[in-house]
């Protein structure tokens, strides 16, 4: 019968090291062996505590920290957009995340154009006709 593994306790001042190496930019898997940390448990442990690099990187994006007054849904604007247009600028947005050095986010907003345009595709679309977003119903 096999020996089960000790589990490996790391206190604060491990995990305060090891949140400042990965949110300085080491990669997880260096950061896991250089302080004997499982890879699943930093990643849990970001997540939860809320340094992950995503949320580090929203927090000092000031576009993304200014303060927006919240919309409520029913009063938002609406935009009257073509599909065509949709592609377009989701385009032109994605070369310009890429210039920012934002690939991730150029990545996602590729992926939600392709899924758009394979929707025109698949239910034989208009790409010219407008598209109009619904607005949630009052409750």
């Amino acid at each position: 019968m096999q020996t089960p593994t000790p589990r490996r306790y790391r206190g604060p001042e491990i995990w305060t090291k090891v949140k400042a190496a990965y949110l300085a930019g080491e990669p997880a898997p260096s950061v896991c062996r250089r302080f004997d940390v499982g890879l699943a448990n930093l990643r849990r442990r970001a997540g939860a505590e809320g340094w992950t690099r995503l949320e580090a990187a929203i927090r000092d994006d000031p576009v993304a920290t200014a303060a927006i007054p919240p919309i409520d849904p029913i009063d938002a604007p609406t935009y009257h957009v073509s599909s065509r247009e949709a592609l377009l600028r989701a385009s032109q947005r994605a070369a310009w995340l890429l210039a920012e050095g934002r690939a991730a986010e150029a990545d996602a907003l590729t992926r939600a154009a392709r899924n758009l345009g394979d929707l025109i595709e698949r239910h034989r679309l208009d790409p010219a006709a407008t598209v109009i977003p619904m607005r949630p119903r009052r409750a």
